[in-house]
């Protein structure tokens, strides 16, 4: 979680559909959100470039917050015992996270 990206989670294509057949059109994806440290591995085994920011410690916590809340409302929102399992887990990965940024 020591990642965060910005911008709004949205795609665009670039290009237009009346290129040449051939033409690569390049597509950009954005998370505005934190994001696990495997994922820019991920995306570069994808034959892509990811684009990433270290937050200060004022905008770690502040983004930590924001994504408490979202897993917070995956855990509401979670039918089935496993569902509720793996989000309790994402939420509490979450609280010890902000307990260890601020207690250092």
């Amino acid at each position: 979680m020591a990642d965060a990206r910005a911008s709004r989670a949205r795609e665009e294509t670039h290009g237009s559909s009346t290129l040449p057949p051939g033409t690569n059109l390049m597509k950009i994806i954005k998370y505005n959100k934190l994001i696990r440290d495997k994922i820019p591995k991920i995306i570069k085994h994808d034959n892509a470039v990811p684009k990433i920011s270290i937050l200060n410690h004022k905008d770690f916590i502040i983004e930590l917050k924001k994504k408490l809340i979202e897993e917070s409302t995956e855990l509401q929102n979670a039918g089935d015992k496993k569902e509720i399992l793996n989000e309790l887990s994402d939420v509490l990965e979450i609280i010890q996270t902000i307990a260890r940024v601020e207690k250092n």
